[in-house]
């Protein structure tokens, strides 16, 4: 139905002109390995697999499963977002104590150089920044935008499309960024300790809040399922294109 409805196909291009067979050995499933190196013999069925009806309702079921989640799990995460950065902000002292220590760190905000967490600071090679660079071109492959362009009604939407995803990009990666920022405030004020592995600031935020009652609590879970939302948001897409 799907492709029938956006990409007719008067030559039989991507239709089968035949049901799709599926062959298999009986033989190889016959046995059935077990953690203690036991093996079970089974009765295995015979007989032909065919391409029906029913995997093409299966297949427009999982793309509207994906997407409805898809958008649920997308407000969970921005509530999460949103959570983070306001109560990392105040946590720290105000955005201008998040600025004045960001601009304290040699190369922690500039383009061409990296700060590490000795104080040290490096400059971008050229091989690192042309990786850095070329990193941006996976974007246009990512399931999860893949889907989205799927779902769209009238090709020629797709120039709104190609918009609304660019500045959301944007959006979202910046926040990303911001979060590391503020974590790194945070850090320098006391407010959390030094972590030792840094990709874990959106968890420990979450526990700060958390101590302030039980509301906050609540607020913590929201955040701490705005992260495996994020995980599952990848993960059906990843399923569902492949």
């Amino acid at each position: 139905y799907f492709l029938a409805k956006h990409f007719p196909d008067p030559d039989n291009l991507i239709y089968p002109m035949h049901p799709l067979k599926l062959w298999h050995d009986p033989e190889q499933f016959r046995l059935l390995f077990t953690e203690d190196d036991r093996v079970w013999h089974l009765s295995a069925p015979h007989g032909t697999v065919k391409n029906a009806v029913g995997s093409g309702d299966s297949m427009l079921g999982g793309f509207l499963a994906a997407s409805v989640t898809d958008f649920i799990q997308s407000i969970v995460m921005s509530v999460a977002i949103i959570a983070v950065l306001g109560y990392g902000i105040k946590t720290a002292g105000g955005w201008s104590a998040v600025s004045e220590n960001a601009k304290g760190l040699a190369g922690y905000i500039s383009l061409a150089s990296t700060h590490a967490s000795d104080g040290t600071v490096s400059n971008y090679g050229v091989l690192t920044t042309i990786s850095t660079v070329s990193w941006g071109l996976g974007y246009f492959g990512v399931p999860h935008v893949l889907l989205r362009f799927m779902a769209i009604e009238d090709r020629n939407k797709l120039k709104l499309s190609r918009r609304i995803a660019s500045i959301w990009v944007v959006i979202a990666m910046g926040a990303a960024i911001l979060i590391g920022i503020i974590g790194n405030a945070l850090t320098a004020n006391g407010s959390l300790p030094k972590l030792d592995d840094p990709e874990t600031i959106i968890v420990q935020i979450s526990l700060l809040i958390s101590q302030h009652g039980a509301v906050f609590a609540l607020l913590a879970g929201i955040i701490l399922a705005g992260i495996l939302a994020s995980a599952m948001s990848t993960a059906d897409s990843q399923l569902l294109s492949a």
